[in-house]
């Protein structure tokens, strides 16, 4: 999408972007997520996007910039850009969040592993 060459108003933006979150909010199911953003979004727009999630998930682990230049090839100032998330009370609960997943993975692995479900 080429950038429009007339600015929108500061009020129309931000009704627009609560569309979008609303819309995000809305939709509960991962897999109708996935298929909605992969509709959506350009190929290098989604793939952005997850990168930067992943940025932060290996940040939240304690992962080096070089680690994470080598799993994830983003730059130096991509990270660094993460790493200086601009709301602390949103990366906190996306940080906990990440905790509850990892949890909740290790703990369905666990269960899969005892009841040999295949």
């Amino acid at each position: 999408m080429r950038k429009s060459q007339i600015n929108l108003s500061n009020q129309k933006e931000k009704e627009i972007k609560l569309i979008l979150a609303t819309l995000l909010a809305d939709i509960k199911d991962p897999k109708e997520m996935y298929i909605f953003l992969d509709s959506f979004l350009k190929k290098n727009e989604y793939l952005a996007l997850s990168k930067r999630i992943a940025i932060l998930k290996y940040l939240a682990k304690g992962f080096s910039y070089k680690k994470i230049h080598k799993d994830l090839s983003v730059s130096s100032s991509t990270i660094s850009a993460m790493t200086n998330f601009k709301n602390e009370k949103i990366l906190s609960k996306i940080l906990e969040k990440f905790d509850v997943d990892d949890w909740s993975a290790r703990i369905t692995k666990k269960i899969f592993n005892i009841f040999k479900f295949k």
